[in-house]
């Protein structure tokens, strides 16, 4: 595809890329989200589906800032570890050309170092790191795999416990964010074959389930279904409705938030949201455009945030626009 694409044309999605543009110089981190890495991964998409130089330029500094960044923090959204894969999508995909154990080799080493003393000294910190995992797992370094699917099984164990304190009232966790991890680490184990999920981290989770814990998650069911699993053993009277309503694609209307509606696109082919959201930008409907992203967009610094914020409604924009090699490139970024 070498044509500009026509939201090229559109001022409403020119107004959002300027948003976009004059925010990305005031950047306070280097991380994946809401940092420099992420914005260099979100402008060089944009150049290559809008055919933009000066937007790869763009791209490029942040990226070269990003990779200069000092610091002993690993995390993926804040810290090296998100750098580090954006890095290597960048380059997996062919939007640089450079090789990573050049740039990024010493910064690896401080990830493995650092990962290596939390999951052995600091279980209380261990599930925090579970997207540190996707970075080694995409590194291409049989070492480093190795590394990360050991380190599953601590997750699986730390989980595990966490279930166990829920259901005994032990202690309290914030469940959506524990509904985040899960899903994330569901994703992880989906990218590797042949690697089981404990029976009996399986069985907690069916227990806060059918106790209504957790509540109806299509993305838990999307990876079950990726990994083969039967679930049907969690399902009460309600949430069978609940699913069927969900097989019928008839609940994207009700999501509350724009990663849950990229997740939805991603997985059911469409999102009547996002999809009235691109109608309207072509047409230059702003009135619309900004009430509805007043809706599902956080307030404040959220509105620059990769998983939840403008970078994803553009995201999800290029996929919905563009051709399947894209899409295939794009799918992990908005799934995350």
């Amino acid at each position: 595809m070498t044509q500009k694409h026509s939201y090229s044309a559109s001022p409403v999605f020119a107004g959002l890329v300027d948003y976009l543009k004059m925010n990305a110089t005031t950047l306070g981190g280097s991380g994946y989200d809401q940092g420099r890495s992420g914005f260099s991964l979100l402008f060089f998409e944009l150049a290559d589906f809008l055919k933009d130089d000066a937007l790869e330029n763009l791209a490029s500094e942040l990226l070269m800032q990003a990779l200069l960044t000092q610091t002993r923090n690993i995390s993926f959204d804040k810290g090296l570890s998100g750098i580090g894969y954006v890095l290597e999508y960048l380059i997996q995909n062919r939007l640089v050309d450079a090789r990573f154990d050049e740039l990024f080799a010493a910064q690896t080493e401080l990830v493995v170092s650092e990962l290596e003393r939390i999951m052995k000294e600091d279980l209380s910190k261990c599930l925090s790191q579970v997207r540190t995992l996707r970075f080694l797992l995409g590194s291409g370094n049989g070492e480093y795999i190795s590394l990360a699917i050991s380190y599953l099984d601590v997750l699986q164990e730390r989980i595990n416990e966490v279930f166990q304190q829920i259901l005994s009232r032990d202690r309290i966790y914030n469940l959506d964010q524990l509904a985040n991890v899960w899903n994330c680490l569901l994703y992880i184990i989906s990218l590797l074959k042949d690697y089981p999920i404990r029976k009996d981290v399986l069985k907690n989770y069916g227990h806060l389930y059918r106790s209504g814990m957790f509540k109806y998650d299509f993305e838990t069911r999307y990876w079950f279904q990726i990994l083969g699993m039967e679930e049907r053993w969690m399902e009460t009277p309600a949430d069978l409705s609940g699913r069927i309503l969900w097989e019928q694609r008839m609940s994207d209307v009700f999501l509350s938030g724009l990663r849950e509606h990229s997740h939805f696109l991603v997985i059911h082919g469409h999102d009547s949201l996002l999809e009235g959201l691109g109608q309207k930008l072509l047409v230059g409907d702003k009135d619309c455009v900004e009430k509805t992203l007043g809706r599902i967009v956080p307030e404040k610094t959220g509105k620059l945030s990769l998983r939840n914020g403008i970078p994803r409604l553009v995201l999800s924009l290029i996929y919905m626009n563009s051709e399947p090699s894209v899409r295939k490139r794009l799918w992990p970024v908005l799934m995350d």
